[in-house]
């Protein structure tokens, strides 16, 4: 982010101003007063800051000092490298400074995020990630937005999980694409903020990539998940999570699906239902 400050201190020094003990509010007796700068804009036209500046992230926006103004969860403009594009950015849980970089969506009739598609890690954009609704969307921010933490939620309820997943920033693609060929990879083994959905699903104290049957105890089998709360299943009837099998015979991988708890121990099909999760990161 510009630090105006020393942008006012430079045009101070420069005109031949002195700095008076109450710093940059005003130079001489001409009163100059230095520009309140406060966040402007609604979710129609997204929100960025009053002098046409963009934060770099939601993050940025939430902690990088003038969090004033139109603030809240909803449309922002970000900035992370050439291009200005609109994210949605979640105030709120946990501290907020959330940038919205996905949704995957089991309810939606069309399942893109089976599992080991190349949308995981490819730069590749869809549908509307300006907004909560449940519909399929990769956001530019997914490649585009670094971080160390992703807050997993589940859509239309208050179920979510936050959990750190890489010591150093990096974007969800560039972590997923680096771990691409370990099976049961532990991402988190606690989660720093838990309000559980109270089934077996991506939600809960752990995240694992790459989840998968216990009766073969390598990811070759077709019955794995491509992420989910636990790392096997020892039964091997049960794929929750993201991208996973379901247990209906003759159904291939489904976006999202969760079973009742317990349901990766016990050796009979259980029936899922389709779940919406949205991924946030900071």
């Amino acid at each position: 982010m510009i630090n105006r400050d020393k942008i006012y201190l430079h045009i101070a020094v420069t005109a031949g101003s002195l700095i008076p003990a109450n710093g940059l509010s005003q130079f001489n007796a001409g009163m100059f007063v230095k520009p309140s700068i406060a966040i402007v804009g609604n979710d129609t036209n997204g929100r960025k800051y009053s002098d046409n500046s963009y934060a770099a992230s939601c993050k940025d926006y939430k902690n990088g000092g003038y969090y004033t103004g139109d603030t809240g969860d909803g449309v922002y403009w970000i900035k992370p490298s050439d291009s200005a594009f609109k994210v949605y950015c979640e105030m709120t849980t946990n501290g907020g400074g959330w940038t919205l970089i996905a949704k995957i969506s089991g309810t939606d009739s069309v399942d893109r995020w089976g599992y080991d598609q190349l949308i995981y890690k490819d730069s590749t954009t869809l549908g509307d990630a300006t907004n909560l609704n449940a519909a399929d969307a990769k956001s530019t921010a997914y490649s585009a937005v670094a971080g160390t933490q992703i807050l997993i939620r589940r859509l239309n309820l208050t179920a979510y999980a936050v959990h750190t997943y890489s010591a150093t920033p990096l974007t969800w693609g560039q972590f997923l694409t680096t771990n691409w060929t370990q099976c049961g990879l532990q991402i988190s083994a606690a989660a720093i903020v838990l309000l559980d959905d109270g089934r077996d699903s991506i939600i809960g104290n752990g995240l694992y990539l790459h989840h998968y049957d216990g009766y073969d105890a390598t990811c070759s089998s077709q019955e794995r998940a491509m992420l989910s709360e636990y790392r096997l299943h020892p039964a091997g009837w049960n794929e929750c999570g993201v991208g996973a099998l379901a247990s209906e015979p003759g159904v291939s991988y489904v976006d999202a699906i969760s079973y009742p708890a317990g349901s990766i121990n016990v050796s009979a099909n259980l029936t899922a239902i389709a779940e919406d999760y949205a991924f946030l990161v900071r």
